[in-house]
């Protein structure tokens, strides 16, 4: 869910509202991929907070915790991709550990971290801890000590109901502002089974513990588990040696896995403490021995070893990731007054029931072609495309990959074979070909449209996402595909799209695409209906716009229209953008 918060604090003195205002600031800058270096983190929690940290307006744990929100806030936007994580656990580990590595070091501390032994867990150990749960959609999931919430988020992306509880204030209300949607407490995680009212029912607790107390929250974490329920606890590496504590703890439950991870696992979050992660189940009626310690070679092979781990006896059917459209459409702030039920139509959408096959039969020959057919997997539901189509025998030889991306779209698009099962196709394998990065590192040039190739480790590198080139030929509905990959992402929650073409007058060819999936002319709206000078007044919707239209430069104080769409388009957009008739691009 995406809170309808300000992107600045109205007020100064709020501390947690400053905070948080200062990791939405610093979410742009993740969701590019740019390194949060001290000066800019700095002058951000400067900025929010009105005043600066010599002057005592804040302090570097402060801005610590900003980063931590802004992950937290970045991996919501990841949400798709991360649900994929019993799929795909080590590639999804390696995408979050390269997204902390774009936050500053943890090289402060202060009195009440260390009074509350206060570490956050990186993310890539937080889907360590949650793969190793096993949580589906439909799972009750506790986190005793939630900090800032970035193991939380993990969860969430998965499909949990959460509850979380943190001691400290600060942290406590930045869990307020980033989950509104999760049932919250303040208490010693120690004393949760006696004033938790659902203690006894959840399905897995996650939990980085406090390590100085750490038996007696880690008894305290199984005694809010369910039977069969399954405790995974990031915890040091000595728990391991201590047979006395060990034995304690295999006496409430069955013993699952004991994992431990690569040295200087936590040093990006300021300590070099070796870590592990401690699995038991729940079993009440009988204990279990201690298996030995699996000592893990890197993070690949850590998450490999999670997803792997025994069923969990509570654990829900393997399902797809069910979004919820709801939290992706609701209003927020804006710039134009539109009616509540714009873009409404997007509100039934659930993703796309499919299964990967390993073989299908090769389509008849058609003279010199071979009849098309889609290949790796089998849509459910959905009807075959109405018109023959071919391909050459040779692109028949080669079968597509087995994708793993789920699009978002109406059930009816697909029974009512508004969108056929080829038409789907091609949606899916964008997606698929949008949730990568391309190869190599770059750094932007003083010219707009100018990169250069830099080493991976440059602070003011970036990188760009993956597109797709659609080469259908006449009669595949280009247009019906583009439409359905702009309808899956604004599902999704980006709700603006760029649409450029050859001329004006093929405006009304992609409205025609895009009412008969649902949505209405009003959303797709041309660019020439703004003067240069003007910002372009909508929310959200489709911007249509042509090549020859681009090509108008800055004139006096007005920008020119390529500036024009960038700012309306915002620096956290990261939606759609469609070049239609490619060829009349003219370099």
């Amino acid at each position: 869910m995406n809170a309808c918060l300000p992107l600045f604090a109205l007020a100064s003195g709020d501390k947690c509202a400053n905070t948080f205002a200062a990791a939405r600031a610093l979410t742009p800058h993740l969701a590019r991929s740019r390194t949060l270096d001290r000066k800019l983190v700095a002058a951000t929690m400067t900025m929010s907070f009105g005043a600066s940290d010599a002057e005592g307006a804040w302090n570097w744990r402060d801005a610590y915790d900003a980063i931590e929100v802004a992950v937290v806030l970045q991996l919501r936007r990841l949400a798709p991709q991360i649900a994929r994580l019993e799929d795909a656990p080590a590639q999804i580990a390696a995408l979050l550990a390269g997204l902390n590595a774009l936050t500053l070091t943890h090289t402060r501390r202060s009195e009440e971290q260390v009074a509350l032994d206060q570490f956050s867990t990186p993310p890539e150990l937080a889907a360590v801890a949650v793969a190793a749960a096993q949580i589906r959609p439909g799972d009750k999931v506790l986190e005793p000590s939630a900090g800032t919430g970035l193991m939380a988020i993990i969860a969430e992306a998965c499909g949990a109901s959460l509850t979380l509880n943190e001691i400290a204030e600060h942290r406590s209300g930045l869990l307020d502002l980033a989950f509104p949607s999760a049932a919250r407490s303040r208490h010693d995680a120690v004393h949760l089974p006696d004033m938790l009212s659902s203690s006894g029912g959840f399905h897995a607790v996650l939990t980085n513990p406090p390590f100085q107390q750490l038996e007696a929250h880690l008894h305290a974490a199984l005694a809010c588990l369910a039977d069969g329920g399954r405790l995974s606890a990031i915890v040091p590496a000595r728990l391991f040696e201590d047979k006395a504590a060990m034995r304690s703890l295999c006496a409430k439950g069955a013993f699952i896995a004991a994992l431990d991870f690569q040295t200087r696992a936590y040093a990006k979050h300021g300590t070099s403490v070796d870590a592990g992660l401690l699995v038991i189940d729940r079993s009440p009626n009988e204990g279990s021995v201690q298996v030995p310690v699996i000592q893990t070679r890197d993070l690949d092979h850590l998450a490999e070893l999670a997803a792997s781990l025994p069923a969990r006896p509570t654990a829900q059917a393997r399902v797809f990731r069910v979004a919820s459209n709801v939290a992706f459409l609701e209003p927020r702030a804006r710039a134009l007054a539109t009616p509540s039920s714009r873009l409404a139509f997007l509100g039934s959408a659930s993703p796309v029931a499919y299964r990967t096959r390993d073989a299908c039969e090769e389509g008849r020959i058609v003279g010199l072609y071979q009849a098309y057919q889609v290949a790796s997997i089998a849509i459910e539901g959905a009807r075959a495309h109405p018109s023959a189509m071919v391909e050459a025998a040779a692109m028949a030889s080669v079968r597509p990959p087995k994708p793993t991306y789920r699009p978002l779209l109406s059930p009816h698009l697909l029974a009512d074979g508004v969108l056929s099962d080829a038409q789907v196709e091609t949606i899916i394998y964008a997606g698929e070909a949008h949730g990568a990065m391309l190869p190599g590192s770059w750094v932007l040039g003083e010219s707009p449209h100018e990169v250069m190739l830099a080493r991976e480790d440059n602070p003011a590198a970036v990188n760009f996402r993956r597109g797709f080139f659609l080469g259908d030929g006449t009669g595949i509905g280009k247009g019906r595909q583009g439409v359905g990959v702009i309808a899956d992402n604004m599902a999704q929650g980006r709700l603006r799209a760029v649409w450029l073409s050859k001329n004006d007058s093929l405006l009304e060819d992609a409205r025609r695409d895009w009412c008969a999936i649902g949505g209405s002319p009003g959303d797709l709206v041309s660019q020439s209906g703004w003067k240069q000078a003007d910002a372009i007044a909508m929310d959200r919707g489709i911007l249509f716009t042509t090549y020859a239209t681009l090509r108008q430069p800055a004139r006096g104080d007005r920008p020119s229209r390529l500036d024009q769409i960038v700012r309306w388009l915002g620096a956290e957009f990261d939606g759609v953008i469609i070049f239609d008739e490619a060829h009349a691009m003219a370099n």
